[in-house]
């Protein structure tokens, strides 16, 4: 790396804080919607939502031979007192339907500046889930290569909006409309495989499933 993480994060400052440019422009040289630059003015931290572990962690990342269009990392949480990882889906897991129910834990992400030209920016008419449509289109679209690595990457601050209840069911209802949007035959075979496991032949075979791991 030719700077540390914090002389980037002194120059991303010093950007925000020029003279003569709008929000609007600060926000997409920034990288972000208008939306979280605002939100990103209002703190000093580079997520409102997150804090960065240090610059050991970070320039971590840049040893480990990076390769993949998306790279994502250990994203921590504080549970009394403790710092754990939070678990999400490995590469070899993230199936459509996995991906429905889960995410990417953003403020991990590494994403390759290129695969923005080529999907395109963040949908800004979403109130929450903007990089979970983008990332729903890079993996099951353009089936980019993923990769996680074992480093922890930032601390996640259980008070952004994405974590407030009263929020979850826009945000559930936001990511069926993108699913839909860009994936409707698909979501036809989502939606009967969810009838199925309704079924009594679904529990049935179920059961017979834990019935034969206790044999």
């Amino acid at each position: 790396m030719d700077y540390s993480l914090k002389e980037v994060a002194g120059r991303i400052k010093d950007l925000r804080e020029a003279k003569g440019y709008t929000q609007e422009e600060l926000a997409k040289l920034c990288g972000v919607s208008e939306e979280d630059y605002k939100t990103i003015s209002e703190h000093d931290s580079i997520s409102s939502d997150a804090a960065l572990f240090s610059d050991f962690h970070c320039e971590g990342v840049m040893n480990e031979n990076l390769q993949e269009d998306i790279v994502y990392g250990k994203q921590m949480i504080e549970k009394d007192g403790t710092i754990m990882p939070m678990r999400f889906y490995s590469p070899e897991e993230m199936s459509f339907c996995a991906f429905l129910k889960s995410t990417l834990p953003h403020q991990c992400t590494f994403i390759r500046a290129a695969l923005f030209d080529k999907i395109g920016m963040y949908n800004e008419q979403n109130k929450i889930v903007s990089d979970w449509e983008w990332n729903l289109q890079a993996l099951f679209r353009w089936n980019v290569s993923l990769r996680e690595i074992d480093v922890p990457i930032s601390v996640y601050d259980t008070d952004g909006i994405s974590s407030n209840h009263k929020m979850h069911e826009l945000q559930q209802q936001e990511r069926l409309n993108a699913a839909m949007r860009h994936f409707p035959r698909m979501m036809m075979d989502v939606a009967a495989w969810k009838s199925f496991q309704q079924s009594k032949s679904y529990k049935f075979v179920m059961w017979l499933k834990k019935l034969k791991q206790k044999i």
